[in-house]
């Protein structure tokens, strides 16, 4: 669960850069997974953990850090 002060570091992100949509990442080693939470003023806020690459190579690692970004990224209208 997302402590009190990483939803407090979101809503002021995302008040402070003037968005609807903020995220925090995370390292992970294990299961990766997101939170979404949405904020009283109607933004949201989400939790993301992305996973350490211990094994291959770096830039196979960053490409399919990438693409998990990507798919979190909003569509714009």
């Amino acid at each position: 669960r997302p402590s009190s002060g990483d939803l407090q570091q979101l809503f002021s992100y995302a008040r402070h850069y003037g968005v609807h949509h903020v995220a925090l990442t995370y390292p992970s080693v294990g299961d990766h997974r997101y939170v979404t939470g949405t904020f009283h003023t109607g933004g949201r806020g989400d939790l993301l953990w992305l996973p350490v690459q211990t094994e291959g190579y770096v830039r196979d690692w960053m490409r399919e850090l990438g693409e998990r970004v990507g798919r979190w990224l909003p569509v714009p209208d």
